[in-house]
């Protein structure tokens, strides 16, 4: 009961720390055990230093960013995304848009949603065909969009909103966002949709144990549909190791140095890396990645059908977690483990219960909880030790208490602190013996009245139990008007 008191106040007052320590313990599962192929559907152009010293200065004219959409269609390429917002309309927009309609690459848009703000600019696009914004999805305050000629061309446009924790990490993403009663898709689903040439999508609250507490369902995705949680959000895969993707110079690609067939029926996903130009995000692999990384690995596990998620049985799996545990940590009392060693067990057992969290995690995209079970287990191992501490003291001095009632101090102390045994401990020892009593005691006990005898044995045991204990000795008994005392036992 003291266990679930503690643990309950905890995670009350201790809740953000917790979740925080989830997430960090999830970024190094996904750095040790992160994969590394040739990942060739998803290719990454990127607008980079090369490109802005021979391209010229950011931003670029549209004609130059309509020649990169051209050139990608030319080299083959099934469907462009593109993670940079044409924002402010220009007098060359019509290039622009001309080359997005012929092309129909997947543009962006950004909502203000932890930022704040109702500030807009742009005109949106690629709302979804539903009658209103259902929960759990939020509504943005303000947003930043393309230019309108740019928007009007575009089919599929799709937001690069995250959501940016405290330690600057991106590890969920809006599915949807709303605005003014419009449902608005992010940059990877909108591309699913687009790829999968399938724009009907439905919402459903999930009713299985191993259903998320949301899904999306389209036939254009690879499981039928994709698992949210109770925000309404994606969780970011980070299985696929950003050293697997390809990234090819956006400079490379408009002047034709690229090699043949590799972007043949491939995706293409357009962004940037370069110095002032990408919103810098900390990654399990980096402490500031482009954001782009992070639309790479939704698209890549959206394709695969692995976006994790944490299934509605996941509270009761930690509660099973805790109570075995817990019983393991009783089993080990009863069998006589020293107090000192219960907080220990109960640490490394909690350390031990990340490996399979990390690996429902890492393999099969299921996300459990670790921190609640661990820090259960770890606050009954303390507790457990602490109040067997405590009794085992308590013991100790009540034990004592009654040997020294007859036997000598030291003597009491040295049975009450030794561990039980039935072996029979002896030594040889020269000790020195001292007996001395009161001369004629007895006569003098006979003719004076019981207090008065009482009163001088009184005195005579304080003064020789001081003399005695004065000179390194030890009072071993009182007998009768006698004092017996030994040197060097």
């Amino acid at each position: 009961m003291l266990t679930l008191l503690v643990w309950a106040g905890v995670q009350w007052l201790g809740q953000t720390s917790l979740a925080r320590l989830d997430e960090r313990l999830a970024d190094l599962a996904w750095s040790l055990t992160a994969e590394r192929k040739d990942e060739r559907r998803l290719i990454v152009v990127d607008i980079d230093e090369k490109s802005l010293r021979q391209i010229g200065p950011w931003p670029w004219p549209r004609a130059t960013q309509a020649q990169l959409i051209d050139k990608l269609a030319q080299a083959g390429v099934s469907l462009q995304i593109h993670d940079v917002v044409f924002a402010d309309a220009r007098p060359d927009d019509a290039q622009l848009a001309t080359a997005i309609g012929q092309n129909q690459p997947v543009l962006s848009q950004v909502f203000a949603l932890q930022q704040g703000g109702d500030v807009s600019g742009g005109q949106l696009g690629g709302s979804l065909p539903w009658p209103g914004c259902p929960a759990p999805f939020e509504t943005a305050s303000g947003y930043l969009a393309n230019a309108p000629a740019v928007t009007a061309a575009a089919q599929h446009i799709g937001h690069i909103t995250p959501r940016i924790s405290k330690d600057g990490g991106v590890r969920h993403v809006p599915a949807i966002i709303c605005h003014q009663g419009n449902s608005y898709p992010a940059l990877s689903l909108s591309a699913i949709l687009a790829g999968g040439q399938e724009t009907s999508l439905a919402l459903r609250r999930g009713t299985a144990w191993m259903d998320a507490d949301w899904r999306l369902e389209s036939a254009a995705l690879a499981q039928g549909h994709i698992p949210l949680d109770h925000n309404g959000d994606l969780r970011v895969s980070w299985r696929l190791h950003p050293d697997s993707l390809i990234s090819l110079s956006a400079a490379d690609v408009l002047t034709g140095r690229i090699p043949p067939g590799l972007l043949d029926q491939a995706w293409v996903l357009v962004g940037s890396t370069a110095f002032g130009l990408h919103d810098a995000v900390a990654t399990p692999f980096s402490g500031a990645d482009a954001g782009l990384h992070v639309h790479a690995q939704l698209i890549t596990a959206l394709l695969d059908g692995r976006t994790p998620y944490q299934p509605r049985i996941a509270p009761y799996i930690q509660a099973l977690a805790a109570l075995l545990g817990l019983l393991a940590l009783w089993a080990l009392r009863v069998g006589r483990l020293p107090a000192y060693l219960l907080p220990v067990w109960a640490l490394g057992a909690a350390t031990l219960l990340w490996l399979p969290q990390a690996w429902a995690l890492t393999s099969h995209s299921i996300w459990i909880g670790w921190a609640s079970p661990a820090l259960f287990i770890v606050l009954s191992g303390l507790i457990m030790g602490i109040l067997e501490h405590a009794q085992s003291r308590i013991d100790r001095d009540r034990l004592y208490a009654h040997l020294s009632s007859y036997l000598p101090e030291p003597v009491a102390a040295a049975l009450a602190l030794q561990s039980p045994s039935n072996a029979i401990k002896a030594t040889e020892q020269q000790v020195t013996v001292f007996f001395a009593d009161i001369r004629n005691f007895s006569a003098y006990a006979e003719a004076r009245p019981p207090e008065e005898a009482a009163a001088v044995l009184h005195t005579f045991f304080s003064v020789a139990t001081k003399v005695v204990e004065s000179h390194g000795g030890v009072i071993e008994a009182f007998q009768g008007d006698a004092v017996l005392a030994v040197w060097g036992g």
